[in-house]
């Protein structure tokens, strides 16, 4: 849903059209880290689990002013529509990926109550 939010960010017409598509990819995206964070907090020994977090928030972090960089090459060079569309097709094939690792979760007994 993720990309086919950006998707519709990229063929937009108007302003409320806009501001809706990015709500949803807003609320999909929070999703996919609730997601995240479940899987990295049930696969995580407790004691460990303060020092993994912290990593991936610096990872985070730190690769942001790379993908601003990127984003802003890339504006500079592809018309704004096209890369929106682009890498909402991108998001979506992840996502499809993304569906099954709930299943395969499941067969480790990692989501296992």
């Amino acid at each position: 849903v993720s990309g086919l939010s950006l998707i519709s960010l990229g063929i937009a017409n108007g302003y409320l059209y806009a501001l809706f598509s990015l709500l949803i990819l807003g609320i999909m995206l929070e999703i996919v880290n609730v997601n995240e964070n479940l899987i990295i907090q049930r696969k995580t020994p407790k004691d460990t689990r303060g020092r993994v977090f912290a990593l991936r928030f610096t990872m985070d972090n730190s690769l942001r002013p790379f993908s601003f960089a990127l984003a802003g090459v890339l504006a500079t060079i592809f018309p704004l529509k096209n890369i929106f569309i682009v890498f909402g097709l991108i998001s979506s094939i992840i996502g499809l990926m993304y569906i099954f690792i709930p299943i395969r979760l499941k067969k480790q007994e990692i989501l296992a109550d």
